[in-house]
């Protein structure tokens, strides 16, 4: 491919060296009618796609390896999560559960939100621009009689172009979640797979992760893992994360949490070693507050 961006991953074959000016946005802001039917809303939020897409057990909430909003070991994470319109203006509709099940739809005009390290804009370097989104999901969970509680997600989005460029058409995406929960003990596996609405032949992006956690008291333990093959920028990504967090008082958390992330590209792409091979390794300490 040419000089151009992923959507998924916001990675590109040719030297990156962005500035962006500070900004600032409203993450969330809607409103909502809900009844014994379901809801309607309307405003900036996650679309259905996204909404329905169970999170992965995490210590580091927004800054993990897995669906983060920062990346804290530069760009490469993994992402499982079906989000193709962000917190972008959008009308939805989620039925209320039956027998466990709850489908939902939503519809974005225009995908104007960027996030914080996900910016998806075209700054020079092409990148697709989704308009006219529609998402839509399927959720099921249910506990058994063993106790142990069990969900699983089935979602949709497809978007149009909004480039007017001849490097991309209308973009497809789904994904698949499955969920495990029984005491102190809950696990998940996620599957994403993006067409990055490539004009010019199969270019996708898939991923796949996994986490389980364990709580015991004040006490959290969680082992994560993923991968990533994003064809279009001939990247595949690789990810494992483990870590503890306590709570020290009521709303607050402290985690450590150790990562290393393997990256493997074309050499010479300007953001790799000249091998093409990029290894990330940290030690992360956080402060987090719970609502």
């Amino acid at each position: 491919p040419p000089a151009v961006r992923s959507f998924v991953s916001g990675l590109t074959l040719v030297p990156d060296a962005r500035e962006e000016d500070a900004r600032a946005a409203v993450e969330e802001a809607y409103l909502y009618v809900r009844g014994g039917w379901g809801e309607v809303s309307v405003g900036r939020e996650p679309g259905v796609a996204a909404r329905f897409s169970a999170p992965l057990p995490t210590l580091l909430r927004g800054a993990g390896i897995i669906d983060p909003s920062i990346e804290p070991l530069g760009p490469g994470a993994v992402f499982v999560r079906n989000d193709v319109s962000g917190r972008s203006f959008k009308g939805s509709v989620v039925s209320q559960r039956l027998l466990g099940a709850a489908v939902g739809a939503s519809f974005t005009p225009e995908a104007d939100h960027e996030g914080l390290d996900q910016g998806r804009k075209d700054d020079g370097i092409p990148v697709f621009e989704p308009e006219n989104t529609i998402e839509a999901g399927l959720s099921w969970v249910d506990t058994f009689a063993t106790g142990v509680e069990t969900g699983f997600a089935l979602t949709a989005a497809r978007a149009e172009s909004a480039n007017g460029s001849t490097l991309f058409e209308a973009m497809t995406s789904y994904g698949a979640t499955v969920t495990l929960a029984r005491g102190a003990m809950s696990a998940a596996l996620a599957w994403l797979r993006n067409d990055n609405g490539w004009r010019q032949g199969d270019a996708p992006y898939e991923a796949i992760a996994g986490a389980i956690a364990y709580e015991q008291g004040p006490w959290r333990f969680a082992l994560e893992a993923g991968r990533a093959d994003d064809a279009l920028v001939r990247t595949e990504i690789e990810s494992v994360a483990i870590g503890a967090a306590r709570t020290i008082a009521s709303g607050v958390d402290v985690a450590v949490q150790a990562k290393s992330r393997a990256r493997n590209s074309p050499a010479g792409n300007g953001l790799f070693t000249d091998d093409g091979q990029d290894d990330t390794r940290g030690v992360f300490l956080s402060l987090q507050l719970r609502r």
